[in-house]
């Protein structure tokens, strides 16, 4: 299974962006790709708590600040529902009302809209993006795993280092992930592509803080860039093993 960051943010840049352009400078990394993971793993989930848990349960706030500024910030809640890769529901919730949906269940991917009252049945473009997403923000699988050329060094950013991961399968989408040098947790990712509807997206997150949660720690807050609005993230609770009923992971009827 996988954390994330990530979790919510990272599958949420399936529709939305965000960019920043410090200058970096990159070194040759003094460790491999593997030895990162490793270290990661370690600092993530010391117990393999996560790793043996069979699903879980995470409920996050986003905050989205306008860029006008007569408006006030809008809040909603995000709920990740996970049971393994190809069974997982992400849904954002206003006024405890649901919104949307992204739905994954074996190869179907459902974009579902409660107030227009459509299930929409998603390209298998969009399913590998929402899939690529979805376990990048999962501490314990290898970026290996998900990608097939991944590069490691070591960044300098506004005086900060980091060991930078460079990932991509080939299509032109790199993402960069960005680790800290002292726990080898994930600061900050990034990357811009383009969606099979020709759009370019640059999605931008930065992880400013880890708490633990069942004994795992994840990232507890983090704050997102989109066309100059800034979003950001809270996580509300954190569940382990739940237990699901069989119609969990299928689009409404409405």
């Amino acid at each position: 299974m996988q954390l994330r960051l990530f979790m919510a943010i990272a599958a949420a840049a399936v529709v939305i962006g965000g960019c920043s352009s410090l200058p970096e400078i990159d070194y040759e990394s003094d460790i491999t790709v593997e030895e990162l993971e490793q270290r990661r793993q370690k600092s993530t989930d010391p117990e393999k708590r996560y790793a043996n848990a069979k699903s879980y349960v995470m409920r996050q706030e986003i905050i989205v600040n306008p860029d006008d500024w007569l408006e006030d910030p809008t809040s909603t809640m995000v709920e990740m529902k996970y049971d393994d890769d190809n069974r997982f529901k992400m849904t954002t919730f206003k006024d405890n009302k649901p919104l949307v949906a992204i739905i994954v269940n074996g190869e179907n991917c459902w974009k579902c809209d409660y107030s227009a009252k459509e299930n929409d049945l998603l390209s298998k473009d969009e399913r590998a993006k929402v899939l690529t997403f979805q376990k990048l923000s999962t501490p314990v699988t290898s970026v290996r795993d998900i990608f097939s050329k991944v590069d490691i060094a070591k960044t300098e950013v506004d005086g900060k280092y980091f060991y930078k991961l460079s990932c991509s399968n080939g299509d032109g989408n790199v993402f960069h992930i960005y680790h800290d040098p002292v726990d080898f947790l994930p600061r900050r990712m990034r990357v811009k592509f383009t969606s099979d509807k020709n759009v370019t997206l640059d999605y931008d997150s930065q992880i400013t803080r880890y708490s633990l949660f069942a004994g795992v720690r994840i990232p507890d807050e983090a704050k997102l860039l989109q066309d100059g609005v800034e979003a950001k993230t809270k996580v509300l609770s954190f569940q382990l093993n739940v237990d699901f009923p069989d119609n969990e992971f299928r689009p409404p009827i409405f």
